[in-house]
C-alpha cells in the first residue's frame, strides 16, 4: 500500500447480518500491517473483518480473535479522528 492509497473494502448490504462489518479487498495489506505490529505465525491466523479502523484475525486452532490498528506500510495511522471512533463504540 502506498502512502496516498486508501484502504478499499467490499460492499455489504446494510440489511445483512454482516452489514456492520467491512472486508478488505486486499487482505495481504492487513497481514503485512499485523506482522509489522507483532503478529506471530501469520499462517495460523485467518483475516475475518475490519471494524473501527482495526483488522480482526481468528486463530485456526484456538478460535481466539486478535486485532491490530490499521496503519499504512510506512507506519502512519489511518485513523483521522480518534474521538469519532470512540463515539461509534458507545
Amino acid at each position: 500500500m502506498k502512502d496516498n492509497d486508501k484502504i478499499e473494502y467490499f460492499k455489504t448490504s446494510e440489511n445483512s447480518i454482516f452489514g456492520k462489518f467491512q472486508y478488505r479487498k486486499n487482505q495481504d495489506d492487513a497481514y503485512k500491517n499485523a506482522i509489522r505490529q507483532g503478529m506471530r505465525n501469520p499462517e495460523n491466523w485467518i483475516y475475518m473483518y475490519s471494524k473501527y479502523n482495526r483488522d480482526y484475525f481468528r486463530n485456526m486452532c484456538s478460535k481466539k480473535f486478535i486485532s491490530f490498528a490499521q496503519f499504512d506500510l510506512i507506519g502512519t495511522n489511518k485513523i483521522k479522528n480518534k474521538n469519532k471512533d470512540k463515539e461509534m463504540l458507545k
